[in-house]
């Protein structure tokens, strides 16, 4: 099976793409002559660049589609809907992988008119919810081939890494697999850490909901814990949006040396830092899966999405998920609409107590 130019239509959170890159490391180790471009959100495009797997890519401003404005909103996915299909069709894709249950780009995908369209049926995270690719594609497809994967019914056991990956093997008929592909700084990140002793980075927040948090207090009491047992330096790390959250948490912590990194780094830089350190203290977050890229020690927290599917692809990772019967409920809550019956404090992440936190942050730095 000869393809000379593929498209590949990712999803657009960190961890994501980080997975999606696995899948494309695998067709290019099939065909290693073949020209993938990519659709990527200008806050990735790091990871794009200088990346051997990537032929070509077309990025689009993701920022101002989470505009509150939503005249703004609306206009920008018919400009970019319109602009996308104007340069893209100028190549002639012979087949394109939708990883990406975003409507926009699913209805893309169609009026590309791409001869072959790989995507997978299901969407799994403790619901087995009918993707919107399987919808969508369904009622408007007439023009291309379309070839649904059928990954599984109960998936929540297979990591979205793997999921990707099954997409690739079912169309090429391999038996292959494949590792994320992610290119490293040029240069070290100049702004290394102190020479305290150990240093921790911890991640407080998801970006993609409020709700994906572990407790302040149960933070605080970790850190509290921890220092009174280390020479230690913390720092936050996060998005830009986060900085104002940092600063306030820091506030309640006196005498302790903490350093708000929160949008203060590219992505590569980050991870770049995340070798200089001793341990990342995370709730289920993109930054988790770029410290996954290295080799540093990692507790992450579980409780909206499934710790099987998402987990850090790491061997120096320890998750926590407490696996309550609500849990997990991300597509629950973003396709079917449901809410969370605690509102904005999960019971799933205030049942992961500080003190089993502390005894295997404690465990780590004692063998560093």
């Amino acid at each position: 099976m000869q393809n000379k130019k593929i498209l590949i239509i990712p999803r657009a959170h960190i961890g994501d793409f980080i997975w999606v890159t696995s899948a494309v490391a695998l067709i290019k180790k099939q065909e290693p002559s073949v020209a993938i471009t990519v659709i990527i959100p200008k806050n990735l495009i790091e990871f794009v660049k200088n990346n051997p797997i990537f032929n070509n890519c077309y990025v689009y401003d993701n920022a101002l589609f989470e505009s509150s404005n939503i005249y703004i909103k609306i206009f920008y996915r018919f400009f970019l809907f319109f602009k996308s299909i104007f340069i893209l069709r100028k190549n002639t894709f012979d087949v394109c992988f939708l990883f990406s249950p975003f409507e926009l780009f699913i209805k893309l995908s169609l009026f590309l008119k791409i001869k072959k369209l790989v995507y997978s049926i299901y969407e799994c995270c403790g619901y087995n919810v009918v993707s919107r690719e399987k919808q969508i594609l369904t009622k408007f497809a007439k023009q291309s081939i379309l070839s649904p994967v059928e990954t599984h019914k109960e998936a929540d056991f297979i990591h979205y890494s793997e999921r990707f990956q099954i997409l690739v093997r079912a169309y090429f008929g391999t038996s292959n697999i494949s590792l994320p592909v992610i290119p490293n700084l040029k240069s070290s990140y100049v702004k290394s850490p102190s020479k305290t002793p150990k240093k921790i980075a911890v991640c407080m927040q998801g970006i993609k909901t409020a709700k994906n948090k572990w407790p302040a207090q149960y933070f605080a009491e970790t850190i509290k814990k921890i220092s009174e047992t280390f020479d230690v330096e913390f720092f936050i790390v996060g998005g830009k949006e986060q900085a104002d959250y940092a600063d306030e948490f820091i506030l309640t912590l006196h005498g302790i040396k903490i350093i708000n990194m929160c949008g203060k780094t590219s992505l590569l830089e980050l991870k770049d830092f995340f070798t200089k350190i001793d341990l990342l203290i995370s709730v289920d977050t993109g930054l988790s899966h770029i410290a996954a890229l290295t080799k540093l020690k990692m507790i992450t927290f579980f409780g909206m999405t499934a710790p099987n599917a998402s987990i850090p692809m790491s061997p120096n990772n320890i998750s926590f998920y407490t696996g309550i019967e609500c849990s997990p409920c991300m597509y629950a809550l973003a396709f079917e609409k449901k809410k969370c019956p605690y509102g904005d404090n999960p019971k799933c992440m205030e049942m992961i107590k500080p003190q089993e936190v502390i005894q295997a942050a404690i465990k780590i730095l004692e063998q560093k």
